[in-house]
């Protein structure tokens, strides 16, 4: 088949990385082409995909700037002809939803429905979203929530990316990785980790990320005197080196869909905790007290027992013993072969828009 992947932008993310890997995966069997909405740096290695941006558009006006861009990739979906499109992230939802065309349609939701889709974004997705062919989600959770809109609907969970293995010993360190925003609330985790520092001083709480809070956060870790104990970073092409060196990983964020990072951190080797979101990503991932621990959502000193109970190097083995299985549970093989079984369903049964 021929299929034309869109995507908002090709920098590092959760979505990216599936996309990409399923594109690799994909290409050699089918002919794949990727469209980006917006010019970014790219965050993965593109090998020999073929990879086109859309022109910018410097109207100030978001709707202007979507309908633009809306009419540029009507024009290649209908040059291309392809057997399917399939998108990632809402604007790139939306956007293939909205042109007619001979192709398939496949959408993927990466993120939370109930924070991802408020304000204007609810209509436009209760009127667009019934208009894809097909759905990818990641959890039941998320898929109860479209059920009542849209009816061929898969769950699948996001796969392990391949990790290499690095011969490092492990430190005392407590991880965290991802953007600097409010949704992934690195807040809670430093002020959970000033708790842990009083009781255990030899433990530092690296943070790896970018973001418009971090000077928020660099205040707070003054104001609470960690300077020396908590370090934010660049985001890192090593992270994985950096955690199979961390004895502990943290998500603390707010909501989340199915993060790939708790995935990679338990591959690793790190005792995973995280944040129960309202998504149920992470206890997707997480059986707490079995392959790591999941807390209530920003309770800071449920996350500080937590981090206090996996310094303990027994409860720290234990969890992660447990946590090797998810190298086979979510394997690639797995979910490309889901993907693989949605992708000749549409192709053999697809009637044309």
């Amino acid at each position: 088949m021929k299929l034309l992947f869109v995507i908002v932008n090709l920098e590092k993310g959760g979505a990216q990385r599936v996309m990409l890997n399923l594109c690799h995966s994909l290409m050699k069997n089918h002919s794949i082409e990727i469209v980006g909405l917006r010019e970014s740096e790219v965050g993965y290695p593109l090998d020999n995909l073929s990879v086109k941006t859309l022109t910018k558009s410097n109207n100030k006006n978001r709707f202007i700037r979507f309908l633009h861009h809306r009419e540029e990739l009507k024009r290649i979906i209908a040059k291309g002809k392809y057997d399917g499109v399939i998108s990632f992230l809402p604007e790139a939802n939306f956007m293939i939803c909205s042109i007619k065309q001979d192709s398939f349609k496949i959408i993927n939701v990466r993120n939370d429905p109930k924070v991802e889709y408020r304000g204007i974004y609810y209509p436009l997705m209760r009127y667009f979203y019934p208009k894809a062919h097909h759905i990818v989600v990641q959890t039941e959770t998320i898929k109860k929530y479209f059920e009542p809109y849209i009816r061929n609907i898969s769950v699948l969970p996001n796969p392990v990316s391949e990790i290499p293995v690095y011969n490092v010993d492990r430190k005392p360190i407590i991880l965290n990785a991802g953007r600097l925003v409010a949704q992934k609330n690195q807040k809670l985790l430093i002020k959970a980790f000033k708790l842990v520092n009083e009781s255990h001083p030899e433990y530092e709480c690296h943070i790896y990320g970018e973001g418009r809070l971090k000077n928020d956060l660099d205040e707070l870790i003054i104001n609470l005197g960690l300077k020396e104990k908590v370090r934010i970073f660049n985001p890192s092409n090593s992270i994985f080196k950096h955690m199979q060196e961390a004895e502990i990983f943290v998500l603390s964020s707010d909501y989340e869909g199915y993060p790939n990072v708790l995935l990679e951190a338990m591959v690793c080797g790190s005792t995973v905790i995280s944040t129960d979101c309202d998504s149920k990503g992470p206890a997707s991932i997480i059986k707490d007290n079995y392959n790591g621990l999941l807390v209530p959502n920003k309770d800071e000193k449920a996350l500080a027992n937590a981090m206090i109970r996996c310094i303990d190097k027994e409860t720290r083995n234990r969890l992660n013993e447990a946590a090797k299985q998810i190298k086979y549970t979510n394997a690639h093989s797995n979910f490309l072969e889901s993907y693989s079984l949605i992708l000749e369903s549409l192709g053999t049964h697809h009637v044309k828009s």
